[in-house]
């Protein structure tokens, strides 16, 4: 009996810092299968902490990678915008990590939330502070809690949210891009 080959998932290595970030990969990953991308999201939550350690932690863990499978396809890293000013005065700005030209670094401006708020129709383009962010988001969505699982965020958006969003933000188009769901059709 001839085996039927079945194609490898190529692997994508996200590197989160919380659970909300989390949940934003696992959602990507519902989407990516839905459109039938050969991708595996291999996500890591680093469990809080600044920019920089979530940067240094995605460089060593792409080195595993590599030293144990050889490949690593791509690594993406989701980070909170918001914090990087603060911590550049203290000298922890993950920008100067060895290492991270290797990964591609997704910067949520200002925040998970303000990412939120520009899924929703009309607030694509919505330039807020990180405290602006809380107020809008929940006006706009009345029963978020922080953090909301891959499911609700379903329920929530759709991929047409992303891609127009991505139309006014570069790093959401490149981690899109990355994904293979920048050229997907839009629910």
């Amino acid at each position: 009996m001839r085996r039927r080959r079945v194609s490898r998932r190529k692997r994508t290595f996200v590197d989160a810092e919380g659970t909300g970030e989390q949940s934003l990969a696992t959602w990507l990953q519902k989407l990516c299968n839905e459109e039938g991308l050969k991708l595996h999201l291999d996500v890591k939550v680093v469990s809080g902490g600044d920019p920089r350690t979530v940067v240094e932690h995605a460089v060593s863990c792409r080195k595993r990678l590599v030293n144990s499978f050889g490949e690593c396809k791509s690594v993406l890293v989701l980070l909170d915008e918001d914090r990087v000013a603060s911590d550049r005065e203290k000298g922890k700005d993950p920008e100067t990590v060895n290492g991270r030209n290797e990964l591609q670094r997704f910067y949520l401006a200002p925040n998970l939330e303000g990412l939120f708020v520009r899924l929703h129709c009309g607030y694509e383009n919505r330039k807020l502070t990180t405290t602006d962010t809380k107020r809008h988001l929940k006006n706009l969505w009345s029963t978020y809690k922080k953090p909301e699982s891959a499911g609700t965020l379903g329920k929530q958006f759709c991929l047409g949210d992303l891609l127009r969003a991505a139309k006014h933000d570069d790093g959401l188009c490149k981690a899109l891009k990355l994904l293979g769901l920048s050229e997907a059709k839009s629910n």
